[in-house]
Protein backbone atom coordinates (compact mmCIF):
# COMPACT_ATOMS: atom_id res chain seq x y z
CA UNK A 1 0.00 0.00 0.00
CA UNK A 2 1.07 3.63 -0.38
CA UNK A 3 0.93 4.07 3.39
CA UNK A 4 3.31 1.15 3.90
CA UNK A 5 5.61 2.27 1.07
CA UNK A 6 5.98 5.75 2.55
CA UNK A 7 6.55 4.44 6.07
CA UNK A 8 9.26 2.04 4.86
CA UNK A 9 10.83 4.85 2.83
CA UNK A 10 10.94 7.09 5.91
CA UNK A 11 12.84 4.31 7.71
CA UNK A 12 15.05 3.68 4.67
CA UNK A 13 13.70 0.12 4.65
CA UNK A 14 11.76 0.00 1.38
CA UNK A 15 12.69 -3.21 -0.50
CA UNK A 16 14.60 -2.44 -3.69
CA UNK A 17 11.99 -3.76 -6.15
CA UNK A 18 8.84 -2.90 -4.19
CA UNK A 19 5.82 -1.78 -6.23
CA UNK A 20 2.68 0.15 -5.27
CA UNK A 21 -0.16 0.00 -7.81
CA UNK A 22 -2.23 3.08 -8.63
CA UNK A 23 -5.01 3.91 -11.10
CA UNK A 24 -6.18 7.38 -12.16
CA UNK A 25 -9.55 8.93 -13.06
CA UNK A 26 -12.03 6.23 -11.96
CA UNK A 27 -13.03 4.29 -15.06
CA UNK A 28 -15.56 1.53 -14.46
CA UNK A 29 -13.17 -1.12 -15.77
CA UNK A 30 -11.11 -0.52 -12.61
CA UNK A 31 -13.95 -2.35 -10.84
CA UNK A 32 -14.99 -4.87 -13.50
CA UNK A 33 -11.51 -5.84 -14.77
CA UNK A 34 -8.71 -4.65 -12.44
CA UNK A 35 -10.14 -5.47 -9.02
CA UNK A 36 -10.80 -9.17 -9.81
CA UNK A 37 -7.19 -9.51 -11.04
CA UNK A 38 -5.83 -7.74 -7.96
CA UNK A 39 -7.91 -10.03 -5.74
CA UNK A 40 -6.70 -13.12 -7.60
CA UNK A 41 -3.10 -12.29 -6.67
CA UNK A 42 -3.79 -10.88 -3.21
CA UNK A 43 -2.81 -7.34 -4.20
CA UNK A 44 -4.15 -3.95 -3.16
CA UNK A 45 -4.19 -0.69 -5.11
CA UNK A 46 -4.98 2.99 -4.70
CA UNK A 47 -7.51 4.56 -7.06
CA UNK A 48 -7.20 8.31 -7.66
CA UNK A 49 -10.72 9.21 -8.68
CA UNK A 50 -12.29 12.31 -10.23
CA UNK A 51 -15.25 13.20 -8.04
CA UNK A 52 -17.53 14.44 -10.83
CA UNK A 53 -16.85 11.25 -12.82
CA UNK A 54 -18.42 9.16 -10.05
CA UNK A 55 -21.19 11.67 -9.46
CA UNK A 56 -22.14 12.25 -13.11
CA UNK A 57 -20.95 9.12 -14.89
CA UNK A 58 -18.29 10.50 -17.21
CA UNK A 59 -15.16 12.61 -17.46
CA UNK A 60 -14.76 15.18 -20.23
CA UNK A 61 -12.29 13.21 -22.36
CA UNK A 62 -14.49 10.10 -22.14
CA UNK A 63 -17.42 12.17 -23.36
CA UNK A 64 -15.25 13.35 -26.25
CA UNK A 65 -14.41 9.75 -27.16
CA UNK A 66 -18.11 8.83 -27.07
CA UNK A 67 -18.86 11.71 -29.44
CA UNK A 68 -16.15 10.71 -31.92
CA UNK A 69 -17.48 7.15 -31.96
CA UNK A 70 -21.07 8.38 -32.35
CA UNK A 71 -20.55 10.61 -35.41
CA UNK A 72 -22.09 8.94 -38.46
CA UNK A 73 -20.13 10.88 -41.07
CA UNK A 74 -16.69 11.03 -42.71
CA UNK A 75 -15.88 14.50 -41.36
CA UNK A 76 -17.34 17.02 -38.96
CA UNK A 77 -17.06 20.80 -39.05
CA UNK A 78 -16.17 22.22 -35.63
CA UNK A 79 -15.12 25.61 -36.97
CA UNK A 80 -17.79 27.34 -34.90
CA UNK A 81 -15.82 26.51 -31.76
CA UNK A 82 -12.40 27.03 -33.31
CA UNK A 83 -11.51 23.37 -33.89
CA UNK A 84 -11.74 23.30 -37.69
CA UNK A 85 -12.86 20.36 -39.84
CA UNK A 86 -12.09 16.94 -38.34
CA UNK A 87 -11.70 13.82 -40.51
CA UNK A 88 -13.60 10.71 -39.35
CA UNK A 89 -13.57 8.51 -42.48
CA UNK A 90 -11.55 5.62 -41.02
CA UNK A 91 -10.86 4.10 -37.62
CA UNK A 92 -7.38 5.63 -37.70
CA UNK A 93 -8.90 9.04 -38.53
CA UNK A 94 -11.05 8.76 -35.42
CA UNK A 95 -8.09 7.75 -33.24
CA UNK A 96 -6.14 10.76 -34.51
CA UNK A 97 -9.19 13.03 -34.09
CA UNK A 98 -9.49 11.92 -30.48
CA UNK A 99 -5.80 12.65 -29.80
CA UNK A 100 -5.92 15.99 -31.61
CA UNK A 101 -9.07 17.24 -29.88
CA UNK A 102 -7.80 16.08 -26.49
CA UNK A 103 -4.67 18.17 -27.00
CA UNK A 104 -6.74 21.18 -28.06
CA UNK A 105 -9.19 20.99 -25.17
CA UNK A 106 -7.25 19.82 -22.13
CA UNK A 107 -5.48 23.10 -21.38
CA UNK A 108 -8.61 25.25 -21.65
CA UNK A 109 -10.22 27.00 -18.68
CA UNK A 110 -12.90 24.57 -17.34
CA UNK A 111 -16.01 26.58 -18.31
CA UNK A 112 -14.77 27.09 -21.88
CA UNK A 113 -13.76 23.43 -22.09
CA UNK A 114 -17.25 22.34 -20.98
CA UNK A 115 -18.87 24.68 -23.50
CA UNK A 116 -16.91 23.15 -26.38
CA UNK A 117 -17.41 19.57 -25.20
CA UNK A 118 -21.18 20.15 -24.90
CA UNK A 119 -21.21 21.56 -28.44
CA UNK A 120 -19.46 18.42 -29.78
CA UNK A 121 -21.77 16.10 -27.81
CA UNK A 122 -24.88 17.85 -29.12
CA UNK A 123 -23.56 17.72 -32.68
CA UNK A 124 -22.88 13.98 -32.32
CA UNK A 125 -26.26 13.37 -30.64
CA UNK A 126 -24.59 11.45 -27.83
CA UNK A 127 -26.64 9.79 -25.10
CA UNK A 128 -25.14 11.59 -22.10
CA UNK A 129 -26.52 8.99 -19.69
CA UNK A 130 -24.11 6.33 -21.00
CA UNK A 131 -21.81 5.80 -17.99
CA UNK A 132 -18.14 4.92 -18.41
CA UNK A 133 -16.96 5.68 -14.87
CA UNK A 134 -17.37 4.10 -11.45
CA UNK A 135 -20.60 4.72 -9.58
CA UNK A 136 -20.98 5.18 -5.83
CA UNK A 137 -22.01 1.56 -5.19
CA UNK A 138 -18.93 0.28 -7.03
CA UNK A 139 -16.67 2.57 -5.01
CA UNK A 140 -18.19 1.16 -1.81
CA UNK A 141 -17.75 -2.41 -3.09
CA UNK A 142 -14.08 -1.75 -3.85
CA UNK A 143 -13.56 -0.41 -0.32
CA UNK A 144 -15.13 -3.61 1.04
CA UNK A 145 -12.50 -5.54 -0.95
CA UNK A 146 -9.64 -3.61 0.65
CA UNK A 147 -8.98 -1.01 -2.04
CA UNK A 148 -7.99 2.56 -1.20
CA UNK A 149 -9.16 5.82 -2.76
CA UNK A 150 -7.26 9.05 -3.31
CA UNK A 151 -8.16 12.52 -4.59
CA UNK A 152 -7.75 13.44 -8.26
CA UNK A 153 -9.77 16.70 -8.09
CA UNK A 154 -13.50 17.11 -8.55
CA UNK A 155 -13.47 18.15 -12.22
CA UNK A 156 -10.01 17.15 -13.53
CA UNK A 157 -8.87 20.66 -14.53
CA UNK A 158 -5.34 21.37 -15.62
CA UNK A 159 -4.30 23.12 -12.41
CA UNK A 160 -1.94 25.47 -14.20
CA UNK A 161 -4.80 27.17 -16.13
CA UNK A 162 -6.99 27.94 -13.10
CA UNK A 163 -6.32 30.14 -10.07
CA UNK A 164 -4.82 28.71 -6.91
CA UNK A 165 -8.10 29.51 -5.14
CA UNK A 166 -10.09 27.56 -7.75
CA UNK A 167 -7.65 24.65 -7.43
CA UNK A 168 -8.11 24.59 -3.67
CA UNK A 169 -11.90 24.61 -3.98
CA UNK A 170 -11.84 21.83 -6.57
CA UNK A 171 -9.53 19.62 -4.50
CA UNK A 172 -11.55 20.17 -1.33
CA UNK A 173 -14.83 19.41 -3.11
CA UNK A 174 -13.44 16.08 -4.33
CA UNK A 175 -12.05 15.22 -0.92
CA UNK A 176 -15.37 15.87 0.82
CA UNK A 177 -17.40 13.97 -1.74
CA UNK A 178 -15.18 10.89 -2.06
CA UNK A 179 -14.64 10.68 1.70
CA UNK A 180 -18.40 10.50 2.11
CA UNK A 181 -18.85 7.94 -0.67
CA UNK A 182 -15.93 5.70 0.31
CA UNK A 183 -16.03 6.12 4.08
CA UNK A 184 -12.25 6.62 3.94
CA UNK A 185 -10.03 9.54 4.87
CA UNK A 186 -8.32 10.52 1.61
CA UNK A 187 -4.61 10.71 2.44
CA UNK A 188 -3.11 10.90 -1.05
CA UNK A 189 -3.47 13.13 -4.10
CA UNK A 190 -2.62 12.73 -7.80
CA UNK A 191 -2.21 15.79 -10.04
CA UNK A 192 -4.48 15.83 -13.12
CA UNK A 193 -2.37 15.12 -16.24
CA UNK A 194 0.54 15.20 -13.82
CA UNK A 195 3.60 16.74 -15.52
CA UNK A 196 5.41 19.19 -13.25
CA UNK A 197 5.87 22.54 -14.99
CA UNK A 198 3.59 21.60 -17.87
CA UNK A 199 0.36 20.84 -16.02
CA UNK A 200 0.97 22.05 -12.46
CA UNK A 201 3.62 23.92 -10.46
CA UNK A 202 5.34 23.68 -7.10
CA UNK A 203 2.73 26.14 -5.81
CA UNK A 204 0.18 23.37 -6.23
CA UNK A 205 2.44 20.94 -4.40
CA UNK A 206 2.58 23.40 -1.49
CA UNK A 207 -1.21 23.73 -1.61
CA UNK A 208 -1.70 19.96 -1.46
CA UNK A 209 0.62 19.78 1.55
CA UNK A 210 -1.30 22.63 3.23
CA UNK A 211 -4.57 20.76 2.68
CA UNK A 212 -3.28 17.88 4.79
CA UNK A 213 -2.47 15.15 2.27
CA UNK A 214 0.36 12.83 3.26
CA UNK A 215 1.82 12.69 -0.26
CA UNK A 216 1.06 13.60 -3.88
CA UNK A 217 1.85 11.87 -7.14
CA UNK A 218 2.85 13.11 -10.58
CA UNK A 219 2.81 11.26 -13.90
CA UNK A 220 6.50 12.00 -14.52
CA UNK A 221 8.49 8.78 -14.69
CA UNK A 222 10.71 7.77 -11.81
CA UNK A 223 11.03 5.76 -8.62
CA UNK A 224 10.61 6.54 -4.93
CA UNK A 225 13.58 6.96 -2.61
CA UNK A 226 14.28 8.47 0.81
CA UNK A 227 15.35 11.64 -1.05
CA UNK A 228 12.04 12.04 -2.90
CA UNK A 229 9.85 15.09 -2.32
CA UNK A 230 6.68 13.48 -0.91
CA UNK A 231 4.51 15.99 -2.79
CA UNK A 232 6.23 15.36 -6.12
CA UNK A 233 6.46 11.56 -6.19
CA UNK A 234 7.05 10.21 -9.69
CA UNK A 235 5.32 7.13 -11.07
CA UNK A 236 5.73 4.65 -13.89
CA UNK A 237 2.83 4.67 -16.36
CA UNK A 238 3.04 1.66 -18.70
CA UNK A 239 0.72 1.14 -21.63
CA UNK A 240 2.20 -1.89 -23.41
CA UNK A 241 -0.03 -4.85 -24.30
CA UNK A 242 2.64 -7.58 -24.30
CA UNK A 243 4.51 -8.82 -21.21
CA UNK A 244 7.93 -8.51 -22.89
CA UNK A 245 7.55 -4.83 -23.85
CA UNK A 246 5.97 -4.08 -20.48
CA UNK A 247 8.93 -5.61 -18.64
CA UNK A 248 11.52 -3.87 -20.81
CA UNK A 249 9.91 -0.51 -20.11
CA UNK A 250 9.61 -1.37 -16.41
CA UNK A 251 13.33 -2.24 -16.32
CA UNK A 252 14.24 1.07 -17.99
CA UNK A 253 12.17 2.99 -15.44
CA UNK A 254 13.77 1.03 -12.58
CA UNK A 255 17.02 2.91 -13.17
CA UNK A 256 15.36 6.34 -12.88
CA UNK A 257 15.05 8.22 -9.61
CA UNK A 258 13.21 11.38 -8.62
Amino acid sequence: SLEEALELTRRNALPRRAVAITFDDGYRDNYTEAVPILNRYGLKATFFVVGSAVKEGNIWNQRLTQAILAFDCEKVDLSDIGLGVVKLATEEDRVQANLHLNDQLKDLEPDLQKEKIDYILDKAKVDKSNRAMLNEAEVAAMVDQGMEFGCHTMNHPMLKVISLEQAEQDIQACTRYLSEVSGQKLSFFAYPYGKLGQHFTKEHAALVEKLGFKAAFTSDWGTLSDKSDLYLINRFTPWDKTPFRFLVRLALNFNRSD
